[in-house]
């Protein structure tokens, strides 16, 4: 599976990186659509009249909007949605814990394929509030998936300072990758 999100900084937080920590932070590019099965972002648009990747798109929010508006005849969906949402953000405290979620990706991952093929999971972040995760198939990643070799970079963590707030120095920047091999160049 491949995990990522849209901001370095949930990321680190996912992560829980430490001072002195050296990682790598890498940017894909998505070149194809991907069908995306986005978990609590009802619950979520409830709560911020935001869907999870913003406001920049009105027409992202409206089917939210009609939901909301016909509480009514929605009233399932909104409660499996905020209960979905839960279990997303809930830490795990024992090995048992992502029970829930890991049934829930297994069925969308392999029991759904003959009606509707989902290709990622969108769901909240556990560590950095407000952030925003994606779990994507492996085979989705390596069909539609491309990683920006300017953007892959390898840092050390010289800052963090909790809420999310980090403070890190560029070591090296990937130059090429050939016959699987990664070659980075060090930045002094």
């Amino acid at each position: 599976m491949f995990y990522g999100s849209l901001f370095s900084e949930t990321v680190l937080s996912e992560i829980e990186v430490e001072l002195g920590d050296q990682i790598v932070i890498s940017e894909f590019q998505i070149e194809q659509d991907i069908v995306a099965l986005p978990v609590g972002e009802l619950d979520y648009f409830r709560r911020t009249k935001q869907t999870y990747l913003g406001a920049e798109i009105e027409e992202s929010s409206k089917p939210f909007e009609d939901a909301l508006e016909a509480i009514d005849s929605n009233v399932i969906p909104l409660l499996v949605d905020a209960f979905l949402a839960d279990e997303f953000i809930a830490p795990a405290k024992s090995n048992t814990d992502y029970k829930i979620t890991s049934a829930f990706a297994d069925i969308v991952f392999n029991e759904f394929k003959e009606n509707a093929e989902v290709e990622a999971i969108v769901y909240p972040s556990v560590a950095f509030r407000g952030g925003v995760n994606f779990a994507i198939s492996p085979e989705t990643e390596k069909k539609k998936m491309k990683l920006k070799l300017i953007d892959a970079q390898i840092v050390e963590i010289t800052e963090a300072l909790g809420y999310g707030i980090f403070g890190h120095r560029k070591l090296g920047r990937l130059e090429s990758i050939a016959n699987g091999q990664l070659e980075w160049r060090k930045i002094d």
